[in-house]
């Protein structure tokens, strides 16, 4: 069936089946929460879906075009394998997901392709498996990589000021420039993060390090570059767990 118009549901809602491909909006409530699952298709053509609860999106593609959204501004749990966020109806203005300043997108499990831009303003969490960018991605919030978790990119990627690039994983794109900043591990414990591919600090951007030891990776951060490095900015180094 189809569900057509707007609409705000309060409660727990899990969509199994059935399109949304209408002009309308549906908008989960805080508080509230929307199961995606089953393997049929899940689309949502023309329609815009506004998050401010939680989404667990467990298995089946999700499909839109025509100028179809997501807009999560709760928590999106995403832990299916093998799935796709695509633009399969196609039509003027495409289909953008956007990850607000309160969004926070968890990741983990399989890979999850994202084949529509992305615009990132909140928190990127992968903590196992992989996020597969395919389409354009503006970041000037969190992106957090947890220890053989990653975030892949077919085309280059740039980082805006007040970004945050952090963790112990791999982001492996051909290149990423960021006037943000660069953190291995976390706020509080050292760590070793990777990038598979070029990297350019800009002006405007931070290196941020802790040295609690000797131990690379597990007591002193590092950062893993495989191909050029360009430097610039600010370095700010830190000691922890009472080192000097």
């Amino acid at each position: 069936g189809q569900l057509a118009g707007t609409h705000t549901f309060v409660g727990s809602l899990s969509w199994q089946n059935g399109d949304l491909n209408n002009a309308g909006s549906t908008t989960i409530a805080g508080g509230s929460t929307l199961t995606i699952a089953g393997a049929a298709d899940h689309n949502f053509d023309s329609h815009a879906i506004v998050n401010h609860g939680t989404v667990v999106w467990t298995a089946g593609r999700i499909r839109s075009g025509h100028g179809g959204t997501i807009t999560n501004h709760g928590a999106w749990n995403d832990s299916g394998t093998g799935y796709a966020l695509n633009n399969d109806y196609g039509g003027a203005g495409g289909t953008t997901f956007i990850n607000g300043v309160t969004g926070v997108y968890n990741k983990s499990g399989g890979t999850t392709s994202m084949l529509v831009p992305m615009d990132n303003s909140g928190v990127i969490n992968i903590s196992s498996g992989t996020l597969a960018l395919g389409s354009t991605f503006v970041n000037t919030g969190t992106v957090a990589i947890a220890a053989g978790a990653t975030l892949s990119s077919a085309g280059a990627l740039t980082f805006g000021a007040g970004s945050l690039f952090r963790g112990d994983g791999t982001l492996s794109a051909p290149s990423l420039t960021t006037a943000g900043a660069v953190a291995p591990g976390t706020a509080s414990t050292s760590g070793l993060l990777t990038m598979s591919g070029n990297l350019s600090l800009q002006a405007a951007s931070q290196a941020l390090f802790e040295i609690g030891g000797t131990t690379l990776g597990t007591q002193h951060d590092h950062l893993a570059v495989t191909g050029t490095l360009a430097l610039d900015g600010t370095l700010a180094v830190r000691f922890i767990d009472g080192f000097d």
